[in-house]
């Protein structure tokens, strides 16, 4: 049962969200006041009179449709385009749902005929808001994202803000409370940073910060959702008509409940309906929440007189819609407990009617606000990008060219370093192969014997010689020369490095690095030890005076790196 409790509160303050506060009317001037007024008297009125009464004739929405029709009286008798498109405006700000839209039509065709761009903005965001408040979100984002491609085009801030809260709505009705939570955050912002001048801009903040003390509400910040609530109410008592004063009561209502604190939150909530009679969304989401508080007063009868009220508001006001779902959810529990089965099937057969209306209309709106409102402002985004830099389609195709070229560049070092390692790998192969073969040198000899002018005694000799250098490993010497060894043989430079060239078929220091070269390998193949040695004292060990001169002899000799020929040792020792 807390569950259960606790779904169908959320429910209840989510539901003070949908309110069709997205377009307040102006609050209340006593109708009575309205009543003294001849309308005849107002056909000598200037458009600012007009205007000024309009926004201050309070909750009473037929004095406001009387100004409003008074001012386009006024503008078509003068033929001023720009001035009927505002007469229509607010004549759908003050008319039901249906009635609204024609009127935001005729917005937008004035706006055209007088090429005003702010007013075809308007018009279609008064569209996207009726068809809010009708519960067609899809129809409503079509609008709104028709409205913000101009508004961008114009750079036109103000009415960016305007549509960004209302895409906000949309947000909250598909349960994208984060998301939503920043827009109405941002535009807070946005107004915080200037000095609001206008009445459309002071009723567009004091949205927005009804809608920020909402969320708070819906995501049990009530510490935060109080503040702003007695912010709202604060500054909402200081405007001229005190429109956004019960819209503000109701929520406070709302925080006041969910606090614990029933008897002021009751107060509020009768407060705000009282002076909410002409909006039923706003007026329906009220009795829910008292709903709660009556229900879990015990005062069943009452918790029954409030849900059976936002029935019969259905039948002529469908934009209850959402609060009438939850009533009948709660009726048919209701019934079902007392088990009066007779009423839970007339409800139930309401409920199954009403869900499959919601199901049309919910269909895809989550998809079409991220598709089209997110994806809209990065296409214009791109778009100015593309204007700016020239480059039109080319940009793609270069795009399309290096991308491409990265690829078979990609492709290629793959290749590359496959063949490497095979080669690599022939190479290590081979030398783990490769031994010394003793008739070479004799063959070598005997070349030598015969084509050489050399005394014969004295190649043998420096053959010898060189025989027992090599056995005796003096060539890891790192200061032997040319000059040294030939001393040692006791015979001259010349004779030893015509010998070596014959014999190896290299000059000295070359015959000397191989020398050195084979003899690491050989020690590398046979020893652990000294194949756990760093590279450099690798090459210090056979004669090399740096690393890298032993590294580069050891490569060009074998095609291989040292470290390379170690780690594949070692792994095959592994095996």
């Amino acid at each position: 049962m807390k569950g259960e409790k606790k779904i169908t509160l959320t429910y209840l303050v989510i539901f003070i969200l949908f309110t069709n506060i997205v377009n307040s009317k102006p609050l209340y001037e006593s109708a009575l006041i309205f009543k003294s007024v001849e309308k005849d008297s107002l056909k000598n009125k200037s458009y600012n009179y007009l205007e000024k009464r309009y926004y201050n004739s309070g909750n009473d929405l037929e004095a406001a449709r009387v100004y409003a029709n008074a001012y386009l009286n006024l503008a078509k008798k003068e033929k001023n385009s720009i001035k009927i498109a505002n007469g229509f405006l607010y004549l759908s700000e003050a008319s039901s749902e249906k009635k609204s839209l024609k009127y935001a039509d005729s917005i937008i065709f004035y706006g055209k005929k007088s090429k005003n761009k702010e007013l075809l903005i308007k018009g279609n965001i008064q569209k996207g808001i009726q068809f809010y408040f009708l519960a067609e979100y899809n129809k409503s984002l079509s609008k709104l994202l028709d409205a913000q491609k101009i508004a961008v085009e114009e750079n036109n801030h103000f009415q960016q803000v305007v549509i960004k809260h209302h895409i906000g709505n949309l947000k909250n009705v598909t349960k994208q409370r984060e998301e939503a939570l920043e827009i109405f955050r941002s535009n807070i912002k946005y107004f915080d940073k200037k000095d609001i001048e206008s009445p459309e801009e002071k009723r567009q903040y004091l949205k927005s910060l009804f809608r920020l003390a909402n969320i708070y509400n819906i995501k049990r910040n009530l510490d935060s959702a109080e503040i702003i609530n007695k912010r709202g109410i604060k500054e909402s008592l200081q405007t001229e008509n005190q429109y956004m004063y019960p819209v503000f009561l109701a929520c406070y209502g709302s925080t006041l409940q969910l606090s614990g604190r029933v008897d002021m939150a009751l107060d509020s909530l009768k407060k705000s309906a009282n002076l909410t009679k002409n909006r039923k969304a706003r007026l329906a989401s009220i009795y829910l929440i008292i709903c709660r508080i009556e229900r879990d007063r015990g005062n069943n009868q009452q918790y029954e007189n409030y849900l059976l009220k936002i029935d019969s508001m259905y039948a002529n006001y469908p934009e209850t819609i959402k609060e009438t779902k939850i009533a009948y959810e709660a009726l048919v529990k209701l019934y079902r407990d007392n088990k009066n089965h007779e009423q839970q099937l007339i409800f139930m057969n309401k409920l199954i009617r009403l869900d499959s209306i919601l199901d049309l209309k919910f269909q895809n709106i989550n998809k079409d606000i991220a598709r089209n409102y997110e994806n809209r402002n990065l296409i214009h985004e791109k778009e100015n990008l593309i204007k700016k830099l020239g480059e039109g389609k080319k940009q793609y195709s270069y795009f399309l060219f290096f991308t491409s070229m990265a690829i078979i560049s990609l492709l290629f070092l793959i290749y590359f370093f496959y063949k490497k390692k095979k080669i690599y790998q022939t190479r290590f192969n081979q030398l783990m192969k490769d031994q010394s073969s003793p008739k070479n040198q004799t063959k070598k000899l005997v070349q030598i014997k015969k084509q050489d002018s050399i005394p014969e005694e004295i190649v043998e000799s420096i053959l010898e010689g060189l025989r027992k250098f090599e056995t005796e490993k003096k060539y890891l010497s790192k200061n032997i020369s040319l000059k040294e060894l030939a001393t040692t043989l006791k015979t001259n430079t010349s004779y030893l490095s015509f010998v070596i060239n014959s014999q190896e078929k290299k000059n000295f220091s070359k015959y000397i690095s191989d020398l050195r070269i084979q003899y690491s390998i050989d020690r590398i193949k046979e020893d652990k030890k000294f194949r756990s040695y760093t590279i450099k004292a690798i090459a210090n060990e056979v004669g090399f005076k740096s690393q890298e001169a032993f590294s580069k002899a050891f490569y060009k000799k074998t095609g291989l790196y040292p470290s390379y020929f170690i780690n594949n040792i070692q792994k095959s020792r592994k095996i």
